[in-house]
């Protein structure tokens, strides 16, 4: 695997405690639209897929989830005076910060959670280790940048997880992700879309 293909998902990963537990300042025209319901189908808690969490798709646009869910505007900075156009959608009482584009069309490029609730379909979330990461998927792939190692695993295409693991501890960690401790915490994850990192489909 090339390191650089995790490299921008490094990024937006350091930005994720930032979005988890801050109220965004202004509110878009979707968020203060009455009677919206139903934002996840079924209700509960929406799910980490290769595709988005719940009904927040990658590639769809913006007006596709405002139309069912809160959406408030917000912004992330990456850094190096790089500042993404960003949103945080509510699906009740879970929440997830949107990356979508500048043009007109508002199309969703990634989603970021940080939200421990928010979990894939084999129950890895924010908070959840390494190992069990490796349990529900078996081998992940790893990239270093920014001071922090991110893997991720075949069977999920487009999804990154940050963690908890020490560079200092962990030589060569992109050629050697084995050596990443099953005790690693899962600190962040985004949704990107597009093929998996590590080979896989």
């Amino acid at each position: 695997m090339s390191p650089t293909r995790l490299l921008p998902i490094i990024a937006i990963v350091a930005v994720v405690a930032a979005c988890g537990g801050k109220e965004p300042a202004a509110d878009s025209a979707a968020s203060r639209s009455t009677g919206i319901t139903a934002c996840v189908e079924g209700g509960g808690t929406p799910m980490i897929t290769a595709a988005g969490v719940g009904p927040a798709r990658i590639g769809s646009r913006l007006s596709t989830i405002s139309a069912r869910c809160t959406v408030r505007d917000s912004s992330f900075s990456l850094g190096e005076g790089i500042t993404e156009n960003g949103r945080v959608v509510s699906f009740g009482n879970t929440s997830a910060a949107l990356i979508v584009s500048r043009d007109s069309a508002a199309t969703i490029e990634r989603v970021i959670v940080s939200d421990s609730a928010i979990r894939t379909e084999a129950g890895i979330g924010v908070g959840k280790t390494v190992g069990a990461l490796r349990a529900a998927y078996g081998r992940v792939c790893a990239a270093v940048g920014e001071g922090r190692i991110v893997v991720a695993v075949p069977p999920l295409p487009g999804v990154s997880f940050g963690t908890s693991a020490s560079l200092r501890d962990l030589a060569n960690v992109e050629s050697r992700p084995e050596s990443i401790p099953d005790s690693a915490r899962v600190t962040g994850i985004w949704v990107y879309g597009g093929r998996s990192a590590c080979g896989g489909s």
